[in-house]
């Protein structure tokens, strides 16, 4: 019910991802509090309450039990009237021509799997008929009588794919300037979406044929990079001695170098896989007597360190990151490395213990972890970017390659999770439920295939690249239909190569692209005198702040002293963000200020402005969290005294006010954040309010923690003046005092250190 009254409207977006449990959490909360029942089925939302945003063809999102028959049917359970949305503002009329014409063959409604297909309406301002649709492996594929294999169709997918790219780029292909006008492309502008990882392997080397500059950007594919792998596998074969798999892979990687040869004789010589053995008479000189040596000192580092810490060593260790710079895209395998080292400590600090789970988590990242997809970030090479459609949902890009599209569908022949109606179940091979959900499995997972590839096309602003590559013999009149064929068979047999389609068929020998668009990585190390000047550049700029508190910008003058010793006197409890010190009293510790400010906080957060007459019991409860029992009486105290402030008893008589705001916006390219503790509309405009519970000596001490304050409130006006048509007038100050009311103190010159903080 309390929920019900505090949220008069509810929007759900994306509502075609959205899963029954959520759903039904929609309904009950927007359904008569009075008339709910056990079946969620049953309620019907207030008018005006819910409202619903989704496109059921980008419905991708099965495998986290989004469920489509619950958009198909959403209309009717929730009485909601619908209302269709065609125009697309972000494609060229070709893209939109081509998508129509040949994704309503692609997608037919089938009740409960799949929509019907509403055609997009081309809505784009500025150039839309400078667009193209290209597609790569028309024609399919043929040798004779030899069946062509699954990795040949790989590579010559992959070869057009980055012959196209560079065609491209040499003959600069018009993309929207953002400006209204058209400009030359550029790697950056270009996107390779994949449906799965298996044909990444084959891309990278094709692109790289060609000195084509690219970057894997989401987390699954980030875990197959070669230089990752390889410390992986380092790691492993350190965790797990007995993995000789897994030391013989790291041994041929770049960070041993050691050639078959140099294993053959190793162990020729009596050497055993691993690290812990005995090095035969005569092979202590052999390079792989060295890999295994440094194999076994981080296997002995296992248990004292984490698995961060130990990657590090790897990568340091072993030079890394300086023999990357030997390939074209030393930058990229940096950022990759330090992305992995970042979640590996991410992992720990959320709980993770052992080398082996943590490898096993990496090992799950490295699969098809769809749910958990993250697009890395660092925009600042222009680079093709590769990534899968999943990644790339909500996204778009100006140039859309859409490869992957050879690898067949398998037939699920183990354990698998199924969905009879109302609940979910484990069925083995052999169980009867396994058999009868197949069909339905295979049928809902073809149906959302298709909307994958839709997904996949629909994110070209400019230009669109798709493969057909398929062996000409292959359709989906075969065994199991359309849902065992591959996706180029799928979009083939829709008419693909129609619908203005252009065909692309690769030409002679193309020479590298790089030199013209990458940039090129030079670093000064001849010059010693240029070389410390760049570094010290780099030093300074790494260590501003892109982010900051209001607290901090507050804080601030307080550091800016000239005596060190007058740094202490400075010192202001009522801006301390530091981390826990355990060796404190429980009220002295906390990472905002005391734990009883923290609960004084906590408190006027919930309790009723006019009578307080819950204030004794959210007091208690607040020191029982911060671990202060005893000092119930002051933390109540404290809050109680606020209540007697003016602007707080206008927030509690009526005026429009806001507790614990969260704002966040960028002012002089730093991203200020905070929470203001009330925020009350008042008739001149808002006004910021802060409470402050630390004691204050008189003197000129208490009028220079006021002026820090000031620079704090006004701050957080900053922050609200960047989002807000309204004007913010002032701030107050609100002292809370444990035994009298509260002393409110407005912000002097309110203007001028809006003015000083901007």
């Amino acid at each position: 019910r309390l929920l019900h009254e505090r949220y008069q409207r509810v929007l759900l977006d994306e509502f075609q991802d959205t899963d029954p449990i959520q759903l039904e959490i929609a309904v009950r909360l927007t359904a008569a509090p009075d008339a709910q029942a056990d079946d969620s089925t049953t309620l019907r939302p207030r008018p005006g309450r819910l409202f619903v945003v989704g496109d059921p063809k980008q419905s991708i999102y099965r495998f986290r039990r989004a469920d489509i028959a619950v958009y198909l049917a959403a209309a009717r359970q929730i009485g909601a009237e619908p209302v269709a949305l065609a125009a697309n503002f972000r494609s060229t009329a070709a893209v939109i021509g081509w998508v129509n014409g040949v994704f309503s063959e692609v997608i037919r409604a089938e009740p409960a799997v799949q929509p019907a297909y509403a055609p997009l309406a081309v809505a784009r301002s500025g150039p839309r008929d400078h667009g193209t649709v290209t597609v790569i492996g028309a024609d399919g594929h043929v040798d004779g009588d030899e069946r062509i294999s699954a990795d040949e169709l790989r590579r010559r997918e992959s070869a057009d794919v980055a012959a196209v790219i560079a065609t491209a780029l040499r003959e600069g292909w018009a993309v929207g300037d953002g400006a209204g006008g058209l400009r030359r492309c550029e790697p950056g502008d270009i996107a390779v979406l994949l449906p799965a990882r298996t044909t990444l392997p084959m891309l990278e080397a094709a692109l790289g044929e060609l000195a084509v500059p690219y970057r894997a950007e989401n987390a699954s594919v980030v875990y197959m990079a070669p230089e990752v792998r390889a410390v992986m596998l380092a790691l492993r074969a350190a965790a797990d001695p007995t993995d000789q798999l897994a030391l013989v892979a790291a041994l041929r990687t770049q960070l041993y170098g050691c050639s078959d040869v140099d294993l053959y004789d190793w162990k020729v010589a009596g050497g055993r896989w691993n690290p812990f053995a005995p090095v035969p008479e005569g092979a202590a000189d052999q390079g792989v007597a060295a890999a295994l040596a440094h194999v076994r000192s981080i296997a002995g580092r296992i248990g004292r360190e984490g698995p961060a810490d130990l990657l590090d060593a790897i990568i340091e260790e072993r030079r890394v990151l300086e023999t990357a710079l030997a390939g074209p895209d030393a930058r990229d395998v940096w950022r990759r490395l330090r992305y992995v080292v970042d979640q590996a400590r991410a992992w720990t600090d959320a709980g993770g213990r052992g080398i082996r789970r943590y490898l096993r988590w990496a090992q799950f990242q490295a699969g098809e972890a769809r749910a958990s997809d993250t697009i890395l970030p660092e925009r600042d090479q222009r680079a093709v970017r590769i990534m899968t459609v999943h990644a790339a949902k909500g996204l778009e890009f100006p140039i859309t390659v859409v490869a992957g599209m050879t690898t067949q569908v398998q037939r699920r022949t183990s354990m698998s999770v199924v969905w009879p109606d109302s609940t979910w179940t484990l069925a083995e091979r052999d169980d009867e439920l396994f058999e009868a959900f197949r069909p339905i499995d295979e049928q809902m997972g073809d149906a959302e295939r298709r909307r994958l590839l839709y997904v996949a096309c629909t994110r070209a602003v400019d230009h669109l690249v798709v493969s057909l590559h398929r062996r000409r013999a292959e359709s989906g009149d075969g065994d199991g239909g359309t849902a065992q064929c591959t996706s180029a068979v799928v979009l083939a047999e829709a008419g693909a190569v129609r619908h203005g389609a252009r065909s692309f068929t690769r030409g002679p020998a193309l020479d590298a692209v790089a030199g013209t668009f990458a940039e090129p990585l030079v670093l000064p190390w001849a010059d010693e005198v240029s070389w410390s000047e760049e570094r010290q550049r780099a030093i300074a700029a790494g260590s501003r702040r892109s982010a900051t508190s209001a607290t901090r910008l507050a804080a601030q003058p307080a550091r800016v002293v000239a005596d060190e010793d007058d740094r202490a006197d400075v010192e202001d409890a009522g801006l301390r963000k530091d981390g826990v010190d355990l060796d404190l009293p429980p009220w002295q510790r906390g990472r905002y200020g005391t734990a009883i400010g923290r609960a004084v906080h906590a408190v006027l957060q919930d309790a009723d402005l006019a009578a307080g007459g819950d204030i004794d019991r959210l007091a208690a409860m607040q020191c029982a969290a911060e671990g202060i029992f005893g000092l119930e009486h002051t933390v109540a105290g404290l809050s109680r005294s606020a209540l007697h402030a003016p602007i707080v008893r206008a927030a509690a008589g009526g005026a429009e006010h806001w507790r614990e705001l969260f704002v966040v916006a960028e002012t002089g390219g730093i991203v200020l954040e905070g929470y203001i503790d009330l925020l009350v509309r008042t008739p001149a405009g808002l006004v910021i309010v802060d409470y402050k519970t630390d004691r204050w000596p008189n003197g000129g001490d208490q009028a220079a923690r006021i002026a820090r304050y000031r620079l704090q409130l006004a701050a957080y006006g900053v922050a609200l003046g960047r989002l807000l048509d309204e004007p913010v007038v002032g701030g107050l100050l609100v002292h809370c005092l444990p035994d009298g009311p509260a002393e409110q103190i407005d912000v002097d010159d309110w203007t001028g250190a809006v003015a000083a903080v901007a």
